[in-house]
């Protein structure tokens, strides 16, 4: 089964269309992860409208729709989008070298969150990163 699924279909349209009039931020792209989060991708500078006033929009349509919700900001820059993708997460340096991303973290901790059990959140990055930049993305 594929980490994301990005299937158009009329359930996934209507939390589009339930997203865009309660936060007035415009979607590119939504996507259901393997562990039923949905990760609506905004266009660049939309992402605090998205979000809301302390989280007022997110944990409204999280009651809503009776769905973890995750939103990352799109941005033309990859080391940005990665920063919005690993939100809360912080690293110490994102470097691109070629077709590869390398995202380092100096705490153990926070390399474990990173990559989640069995790999799940490194997976979801590596998806999100190669449909946007066709990179990959490698944790030191």
């Amino acid at each position: 089964m594929a980490v994301l699924e990005s299937k158009l279909d009329q359930k996934m349209i209507g939390y589009v269309t339930t997203f865009e009039t309660l936060t007035r931020a415009r979607v590119k792209d939504l996507f259901l992860s393997v562990d039923g989060v949905l990760l609506f991708v905004v266009y660049q500078g939309e992402g605090g409208k998205a979000i809301g006033k302390g989280g007022a929009h997110i944990r409204r349509l999280m009651n809503l729709l009776r769905k973890k919700i995750k939103v990352i900001e799109l941005s033309s820059a990859i080391d940005d989008f990665v920063k919005n993708v690993i939100d809360p997460l912080v690293a110490d340096a994102i470097e691109v070298h070629g077709d590869v991303v390398t995202v380092s973290l100096k705490d153990i901790t926070m390399k474990g969150k990173l990559i989640g059990r069995n790999g799940k959140n490194l997976k979801l990055l590596n998806a999100l990163v190669e449909k946007y930049f066709q990179k990959h993305v490698a944790v030191a």
